[in-house]
């Protein structure tokens, strides 16, 4: 788009680390199947259930569930534009998420995102206010805006974005 400046994100996409090869393939194939099967779902905010309407949290929180094999938790809910017009509950809330998975996600600061991995963006003057995650198919992202979930490439509007936090899962063998 005329106006908007898309950069590549510095981060690298990488396999998955440190896992046998049959379980990394156990991983990606379940990994995919969950985030193609929620593919085309319409957004709406507040909402989660799959082929009918979800938005980026409940979208995240959904994956989650089903690879942790637990069930569905309940994110809070937030106004549309939280993280711009009250930062501070966007941040809370980005807290109580993690609380739904006690020692099961670990923030990394590190430039390779593999498969699974959940990226936290917002408004570079605001808070956090979206969330991806990092696809089983080299340099893409999975999220949900208008029109629904979907797939994208490795860029972000920087001009107007920033990633927050990045976490990945502590022991991904629990999602073989």
């Amino acid at each position: 788009m005329p106006g908007i400046k898309y950069n590549i994100l510095e981060y690298k996409w990488c396999p998955l680390t440190g896992l046998q090869p049959e379980l990394s393939k156990q991983i990606m194939e379940r990994l995919t199947a969950e985030l193609e099967s929620w593919e085309g779902t319409p957004y709406m905010g507040g909402q989660q259930v799959k082929g009918r309407y979800v938005d980026c949290v409940r979208f995240i929180t959904g994956v989650l569930d089903t690879m942790f094999r637990i069930e569905r938790t309940e994110p809070p809910r937030l106004h549309p534009d939280c993280c711009i017009q009250n930062p501070k509950d966007a941040w809370k809330a980005l807290n109580k998420i993690l609380t739904l998975y006690p020692d099961m996600l670990i923030e990394i600061e590190t430039l390779n995102l593999e498969p699974g991995d959940f990226i936290v963006v917002g408004p570079k003057n605001g808070g956090p206010g979206h969330g991806m995650i990092v696809g089983p198919k080299k340099n893409t992202l999975w999220h949900c805006v208008f029109p629904g979930v979907h797939w994208t490439g490795w860029a972000l509007t920087t001009d107007i974005h920033k990633i927050f936090r990045i976490y990945r899962v502590k022991d991904r063998s629990q999602w073989a």
